[in-house]
């Protein structure tokens, strides 16, 4: 005789969210706002400013996004420069200054990879955090890095002085990856 198990279902309280889909995709950018509200709280702010959180959440995921199909892309196919050649900087007699076509950066999606770096950069400063841009389509293409974790300038370490920018490109999962969305 086989004993009946009486199974019990879990509250709305209890459930874990989908790792697929849509609601995948909520999950995450509600994490990042999360993660934003905690780096800016305070009692003090009027309601309607507590909404940017969300706002500013689902943006940075749409930037991560574009600049992971824009990785990917660049990973597959060549899209060289016509104007400079993929070398990145001005012909003629300005040889060194970036070229204006690619903003410096060798591909033809170079502006608009400028354009939303900037952008994400903004979103990051506003919250006290450092933008990291991963070029791999391996792996995340945004993290954002609080400020006080990131050593000084010249901090010193056992082995002399370590550099801030070395350190973020060693140490950039230790902050929040902003993972794209519809996987």
């Amino acid at each position: 005789m086989t004993a009946l198990r009486a199974q019990t279902r879990k509250s709305g309280l209890e459930l874990d969210a989908p790792r697929n889909g849509r609601a995948a995709d909520a999950y995450e950018v509600a994490c990042t706002a999360l993660w934003l509200a905690d780096r800016d709280w305070s009692e003090s702010q009027p309601k309607a400013q507590r909404f940017s959180y969300a706002r500013h959440a689902t943006v940075l995921h749409m930037i991560s996004g574009r600049l992971h199909r824009i990785a990917e892309r660049n990973c597959n196919f060549s899209y060289a420069c016509p104007d400079c050649g993929g070398e990145g900087k001005a012909g003629g007699q300005f040889k060194g200054d970036d070229c204006r076509a690619c903003a410096g950066r060798g591909s033809t999606t170079g502006r608009t990879e400028d354009r939303l770096e900037q952008q994400a950069r903004d979103i990051a400063e506003h919250y006290r955090c450092r933008a990291y841009f991963q070029g791999d389509p391996r792996g995340c293409s945004l993290y954002l890095i609080p400020e006080e974790m990131i050593p000084g300038e010249k901090a010193a370490t056992t082995g002399g002085y370590v550099d801030a920018r070395e350190w973020i490109s060693a140490n950039y999962n230790r902050g929040h990856a902003v993972v794209r969305l519809g996987k």
